[in-house]
């Protein structure tokens, strides 16, 4: 298999330092209640004070309940201890200097703003950092469409009203998953297997628009028939996005619904300056600002916590898949090294890089379970969840449904099903990403700044991520909470 060279050229450049980058400037960031964005902005605020101003995009009543949500969902949390240790009392005086809140939905016209606050920031702002997203499997369509699509349409129109705006957008390797062999940092079109086609144009692009109207015509319909019945119509619009990215080609809504969004990148291609960063499964800090730290269960962690426990003791999967997590703060620093090259970039244009550790550390789905039961500390002897292929776990789930009613074991198998439906084809992907393109961008930085952003999966081991660092963390954060 032929490996990427990563050496880069004479032209390409040594990156300057990222705090000469950002002095002065002004970000702006969606998505900062979420698990993500509290990272970024907690490092960015740690590591580069000499920016100027972060607007901190929230949804609100107004603008005291964007404080409000602010103070609680934002400067409460945990992570910020270490920056108001390093900051002692002047950290309320930063974040006062540093910080604005702007009240706005980016899946609304002019994003929710109204005419002078969006003049008014369309003139402030250097850098979106585009971290909203819906991560749901099984949201409803139209919320995912808002969240994942139509809020990057506006967001777009944002950066082109703009005076000199660029983009740093969030996606995920997983818009590509349903492929075979290595998938590189690039675009990828529909599907080849998928049982229905979408819409394309003339040039051999997706026809967004048509894409759009068919899933509103979707939603519309669902909305008139269940019309008087919110539960049902919240039933029918989580079925519906399903059924419509199943047969489409891809495993869940939030997949289908993200890849959409990067083709409203593409479409805006050479008109604004824009990038792409796709992380695999993001999950806790490997590092810092505190190893092991979590907010909420992440996409991996119930599967995690249900083998853990032994609520599970056979899955299916294939063997030769790679389960590829990545650790939060690597994913954080990524987003540096990619502003970094972002601001760089004299031409408008659109690249995509992944922040992953199969490419570099691989770990393989029959390695796993193993590692999760000594972190939650039971015996793995004898313990090993039976690896079924595909074929044989649709055999025994049809099964199960014919003779399974009435039996006690019985009573358990929806529960086990549904996960098995949700993560099954993660742990059968046929697909290794890459992060070539990341890591030779990386060797470009200075070398303060390759050790302060670092982002090879190289650097830890597995058995020691998960047994000393991701399930202590999910104990204290996640499950002590919720018990």
């Amino acid at each position: 298999m032929n490996r990427l060279n990563l050496t880069h050229s004479s032209s390409e450049t040594q990156l300057r330092p990222l705090r000469e980058q950002l002095a002065g400037k002004a970000i702006l960031l969606t998505g900062v209640t979420g698990f993500l964005a509290k990272v970024f902005l907690e490092k960015l605020l740690r590591s580069c004070p000499e920016i100027r101003t972060v607007f901190l995009f929230i949804r609100a009543k107004d603008g005291n309940h964007s404080l409000e949500r602010a103070e609680c969902e934002v400067f409460s949390s945990e992570l910020f201890d270490h920056l108001k240790e390093f900051c002692g009392p002047e950290f309320g005086s930063l974040v006062r200097e540093k910080v604005q809140f702007v009240r706005g939905d980016s899946s609304m016209s002019r994003m929710g703003m109204n005419d002078k606050d969006y003049v008014h920031l369309s003139s402030e702002i250097d850098y979106v950092v585009n971290s909203a997203a819906s991560t749901d499997f099984m949201n409803r369509l139209d919320r995912a469409i808002e969240t994942n699509t139509i809020s990057v349409k506006n967001i777009v129109k944002f950066i082109s009203g703009s005076q000199r705006a660029r983009l740093l957008h969030i996606s995920t390797c997983y818009v590509n998953e349903t492929g075979t062999g290595d998938v590189n940092e690039d675009f990828y079109e529909q599907p080849a297997h998928a049982s229905k086609r979408l819409p394309y144009k003339a040039d051999g692009r997706v026809d967004l628009n048509k894409v759009l109207a068919q899933l509103e015509h979707i939603v519309n319909e669902k909305r008139a028939l269940h019309s008087r019945d919110p539960v049902a119509l919240e039933a029918s619009l989580v079925k519906a996005g399903w059924d419509f990215a199943r047969a489409h080609g891809w495993y869940n809504v939030y997949t289908f619904t993200k890849w959409l969004g990067e083709n409203v990148l593409r479409d805006a291609a050479g008109s604004i300056h824009a990038t792409i960063l796709r992380p695999s499964i993001v999950e806790s800090c490997l590092r810092e600002p505190s190893p092991g730290w979590i907010e909420g269960w992440k996409v991996g962690d119930p599967l995690i916590y249900a083998i853990g426990t032994r609520k599970i003791n056979f899955f299916p999967s294939r063997p030769g898949t790679v389960v590829d997590f990545i650790p939060v703060d690597l994913v954080s620093n990524a987003m540096f090294v990619t502003l970094n090259e972002l601001i760089s970039s004299v031409n408008p244009q659109l690249k995509v890089f992944h922040v992953c550790s199969g490419d570099e550390n691989p770990l393989f789905v029959h390695q796993i379970s193993g590692m999760i039961r000594r972190g939650f500390g039971i015996a793995d002897q004898g313990s090993e969840p039976v690896i079924l292929p595909p074929l044989l776990w649709r055999a025994i789930e049809k099964g199960a449904k014919l003779s399974g009613a009435g039996k006690l074991w019985f009573k358990a198998w929806p529960k086990f099903a549904g996960l098995a439906n949700i993560y099954s084809p993660y742990t059968s992907l046929k697909c290794r990403y890459r992060n070539g393109k990341l890591r030779s961008l990386h060797a470009r930085l200075s070398k303060a700044d390759a050790e302060s952003f670092a982002v090879s999966a190289a650097s830890f081991n597995w058995e020691d991520y998960f047994g000393k660092i991701h399930i202590p963390g999910l104990k204290k954060h996640v499950i002590g909470r919720a018990s």
